[in-house]
């Protein structure tokens, strides 16, 4: 290794100097480099002395004699413990109760059915009644005769039109024969 008096060199190599992991001429250069910055110098007694406190703590112990037995036990306990019922879960065990044959027969069986079904009957109702989006509802009247219609169309510019651009299209050349458009498109 070349000389080392650039701390950019030296500075990755202080852990392992304080731990004395280093060897040879690479542990002589360090050291020539430590005693002459103080920058390093200060780096390796920080870790010298992180070195010292790990290594003044105390060894730590094994796990006990019985602990595979109380981890298995733990484990066991927690697998095999009932869990909390979920609504969907109670309304089903309260169904299964209510609905379970008895001597006398179904209990609630009808009256529930019953509901059940005006619940299904109710919901749309109310999905349409809640609806928010911007639908405009118009009233259709009866027509008794081409005139009233005539007088309709008449009276509102957007039917009026609307009913030219229909009579326009209606009035246009015929479509054709129908077995004629199907011969075509099998040409294609």
């Amino acid at each position: 290794m070349a000389t080392m008096n650039d701390c950019k060199q030296i500075q990755p190599l202080l852990a392992e100097y304080a731990d004395g992991e280093l060897i040879g001429e690479t542990t002589r250069q360090v050291e020539t480099h430590v005693q002459s910055c103080a920058v390093c110098q200060s780096i390796a007694d920080d870790f010298a002395a992180t070195a010292r406190l790990v290594s003044s703590l105390p060894t730590p112990k094994g796990p006990s004699a019985n602990f595979e037995a109380m981890l298995a036990r733990r484990i066991a306990d927690e697998c095999l413990a009932p869990k909390p019922l979920s609504p969907l879960d109670k309304l089903r065990v309260w169904w299964d109760e209510k609905t379970a044959p008895s001597a006398a027969g179904y209990r609630f069986a009808p009256a529930l059915a019953g509901a059940f079904v005006v619940l299904v009957a109710l919901f749309p109702a109310g999905y349409l009644l809640t609806r928010s989006d911007n639908v405009t509802v118009t009233r259709v009247l009866p027509l008794s005769s081409p005139d009233t219609a005539a007088n309709l169309v008449a009276s509102d510019p957007t039917l009026t039109e609307l009913w030219d651009e229909h009579t326009s299209f209606s009035s246009a050349q015929l479509l054709g024969d129908p077995a004629t458009a199907l011969t075509g498109i099998a040409e294609n």
